[in-house]
């Protein structure tokens, strides 16, 4: 039986905090200590992941830098997540029958949840662009300037709206319903409330992390990974959004003082990616795989499904846990396919490492952040395969 209707749906969550019953439901409390699933279920979230990877790899273009938004997709697939009990649930517009006559060609659908929908993932990234196209914070009209972000929630098979205002009870029903109407007649229309404009997590301030000087002030961010690049230089992946041309210095920058770490190779704003590699001019830095607070280090990549367990570590908030809320997330500053999160991010956490499946010692990486969505903080982080791809680097 379909689990969705053609009606309007609206998830109304909080008019200035996006998912507030986050922590009662078991997922990660940005402002508590990380949060850990048991053995037992971070391994079903494991083998949950690894069977998505396993069906992006036999979808891809390109198996070298797989990809969640852009594959060969069957025409039948709504979407896909991992649910409360860690299994991992496989949304179709067909008859579960057909599909896992299709799926068991590829992949052991013993643990898997197959979930009719209405729309195909197709169908719902041609609304998500429509509305997205329409997207400008600096629009006159207080409808378009009010959406801060778009996205797709496979879990409620629809096209996320998220939304800026001041507006409280019947009055943000009213409102939301007006900018919904403004950008689009789908009719499964998720709208979620934030507190604010998201931002790129770039400060001017004094701290530790990699930085570079700009008119005399301070800009900096976070290391995310250590690479190769395409001629097989060594240096750190970091974020892009903050200008960097090629050539410029990058420092590492304690309380005491400021050494030269090395300069801009490649850099990227834009489409799907926010990073730059910073080519390591400065031999005394050797590579690590290790991420301090979290205590286990990096292996290789992978794509993390909606309601996956992430873990970050940037300069300021340091090492964070959340859950995947959106993968098809696009912000109002210009980037898309960025996947927005539950963990907490700050100003200087741009370019910080963000892993996901495996054990206690070893965890995949997924991606570096890019941005956080205010007020909730909520961390926003670009994909790994996109920034590999982009930057035509190799995880080191």
């Amino acid at each position: 039986m379909k689990r969705m209707t053609r009606s309007i749906i609206w998830f109304i969550l909080c008019a200035c905090l996006l998912l507030p019953t986050m922590a009662a439901s078991g997922l990660a409390d940005t402002d508590k200590t990380p949060f850990m699933y048991s053995e037992e279920l971070q391994e079903k979230e494991r083998i949950a992941i690894d069977i998505y990877n396993t069906l992006l790899r036999y979808w891809a273009y390109d198996p070298q830098y797989i990809c969640d938004v852009n594959a060969n997709f069957p025409y039948f697939y709504g979407g896909a997540y991992v649910n409360s009990d860690r299994n991992l649930v496989l949304q179709v517009t067909s008859t579960i029958d057909e599909a896992r006559g299709y799926f068991s060609e590829i992949i052991d659908v013993e643990s898997i949840i197959f979930e009719e929908v209405i729309y195909s993932y197709a169908e719902l990234k041609q609304q998500h662009k429509i509305i997205a196209d329409k997207m400008d914070s600096t629009s006159s009209d207080v409808y378009i300037s009010s959406i801060t972000g778009v996205g797709i929630s496979f879990s409620g098979n629809s096209v996320m709206l998220y939304i800026c205002t001041c507006e409280t009870g019947s009055a943000a029903v009213e409102f939301a319903n007006k900018v919904r109407d403004s950008v689009s007649s789908f009719s499964n229309v998720l709208c979620s409330f934030t507190g604010g404009t998201d931002t790129p997590c770039t400060a001017v301030e004094l701290g530790d992390g990699l930085h570079y000087i700009d008119s005399g002030a301070w800009y900096y961010g976070s290391a995310g990974y250590w690479a190769y690049d395409g001629g097989g230089n060594l240096g750190i992946v970091t974020t892009g959004h903050t200008g960097l041309a090629s050539g410029s210095a990058i420092y590492i920058r304690t309380s005491a003082y400021s050494i030269q770490f090395g300069t801009i190779g490649t850099s990227f704003y834009s489409g799907s990616t926010d990073a730059a590699f910073v080519k390591r001019t400065n031999t005394s830095y050797t590579p690590s795989r290790f991420v301090p607070g979290h205590n286990f280090s990096i292996g290789s990549s992978d794509v993390m499904p909606e309601g996956t367990l992430i873990y970050s570590r940037g300069e300021k908030s340091k090492h964070k846990t959340g859950t995947v809320l959106d993968t098809n997330f696009s912000t109002v500053y210009g980037l898309t396919n960025c996947v927005l999160t539950s963990a907490a991010a700050d100003l200087g956490d741009s370019g910080g490492v963000v892993a996901g499946s495996g054990n206690a010692t070893t965890r995949k990486l997924v991606g570096i952040i890019t941005g956080k969505q205010n007020s909730t903080g909520y961390l926003i982080y670009v994909k790994v395969n996109n920034v590999n791809s982009s930057l035509n680097t190799s995880i080191y």
